[in-house]
């Protein structure tokens, strides 16, 4: 099953992980007809239609942004690796994200692959990504009234 095809999108890109930039000879021509890009998780994220991805940090932003994901499994991973099965895990239950096994035959996509459950990803952004104080406890914020302070004072 072509995933591009079945789900009708334009392009599939690949963000890849930081430390790719140590693997460039291993790297070259493996996604041949795709194009990769280094250190732009963040907008690749925000401007897609729909994740796919694995047990990898940077689902977080499409948490964020609201966007459908997929996480890409294996079962040699899910087997051997308690830590990796326990993320995917953690990920399917609290969030609601899809899977599919990228060793098997993929017959059936995800029943309603292109939706979210805002409730969940509200609820998880809240908890895991910024609280609802988080204007006052940043440190942005502690700086511009430390600054103010200080400035009060004849300090600076």
């Amino acid at each position: 099953m072509n995933l591009k095809h079945e789900l009708k999108l334009d392009e599939v890109v690949i963000a890849l992980h930081p430390d790719a930039v140590k693997l460039e000879k291993e790297l070259k021509d493996k996604f041949k007809g795709i194009r990769t890009f280094l250190g732009a998780t963040n907008e690749l994220i925000r401007d897609a239609h729909i994740v796919f991805g694995h047990s990898s940090t940077a689902l977080g932003f499409a948490v964020y942004y609201h966007k459908p994901v997929v996480l890409f499994k294996d079962q040699f991973l899910m087997n051997n690796f308690k830590l990796i099965r326990d993320f995917m895990t953690f990920f399917e239950k609290t969030l609601g994200f899809k899977s599919i096994y990228m060793d098997k035959p993929i017959n059936n996509l995800p029943k309603n692959i292109m939706s979210v459950d805002k409730k969940k990803y509200k609820d998880y952004t809240q908890k895991f990504l910024k609280d609802n104080k988080i204007q006052e406890n940043s440190f942005y914020y502690a700086i511009k009234y430390i600054n103010r302070d200080l400035k009060e004072q004849g300090i600076l």
